[in-house]
């Protein structure tokens, strides 16, 4: 379901008069209000404390410049801003690293503390050669050590979670998985009845909104662990 057809799908449910904006672009007091309830809504569920899985992304960024450690997302090949954290290691993920000459022979990069990387391969002087560690910077820049050796291109294969995305225009769809999309309905619904003082309303819209996201969960996500803070 797109923005506009979720909004009018939550005027619906609140029990008002009217069929709901006509364009998200023109919706005014009410209307709008639940235009910007259903914006929030969304952006409110990609900030959750989980790894959901469509916003699991995946780079091959290269080659990797001679000389050079730190990358911004641009540099990697990806729009500005687009990389929310890096995906965090666990035993089943480790980013690689690979010739492009022999990219069908990948080897796992290992993650090492900003101020460790610092002091390592920041300060003073190393020898350049194939990349065999990585990090984040306080700039969310994503490090790579050690600078490659200038004779070979070297690439890297690293998962990233996107930045969250906004909802803006008419026609603009949640990018996770489209039979989770009524959630977005429900959370709004919530924000609605509250502004309503309509108990009956809120407590349907929270147990249907529950019932959603217990399933988005068990589809999508999974509990983030810190065993270190590879994010941006």
């Amino acid at each position: 379901m797109d923005l506009l057809t979720i909004a009018r799908r939550v005027k619906s449910e609140t029990g008002r008069g009217g069929g709901g904006p006509l364009s998200v672009t023109s919706a005014v007091d009410n209307d709008l209000r639940i235009v910007n309830a259903v914006r929030d809504a969304w952006l409110d569920v990609q900030a959750e404390p989980y790894n959901w899985r469509w916003m699991r992304k995946n780079v091959a960024a290269g080659p990797l410049v001679a000389a050079q450690i730190a990358y911004t997302d641009a540099q990697l090949g990806l729009t500005a801003g687009a990389v929310a954290s890096w995906w965090p290691e666990s035993a089943q993920y480790r980013p690689t690293a690979y010739d492009a000459a022999l990219s069908s022979q990948q080897w796992a990069l290992v993650f090492m503390d900003f101020e460790r990387f610092r002091q390592q391969f920041q300060v003073g002087t190393h020898t350049a050669g194939a990349p065999q560690f990585w990090s984040v910077d306080d700039a969310g820049r994503l490090l790579i050590g050690p600078m490659p050796d200038a004779t070979v291109s070297y690439r890297v294969n690293i998962d990233y979670r996107q930045a969250p995305t906004a909802l803006t225009a008419d026609g603009d769809e949640p990018d996770m998985p489209e039979r989770f999309h009524r959630l977005l309905i429900w959370k709004a619904l919530m924000d609605a009845a509250t502004h309503d003082a309509s108990q009956e309303h809120y407590v349907r819209a929270r147990d249907r909104h529950e019932d959603i996201f217990n399933a988005l969960i068990a589809d999508q996500g999974e509990q983030i662990t810190f065993g270190h803070r590879p994010l941006a």
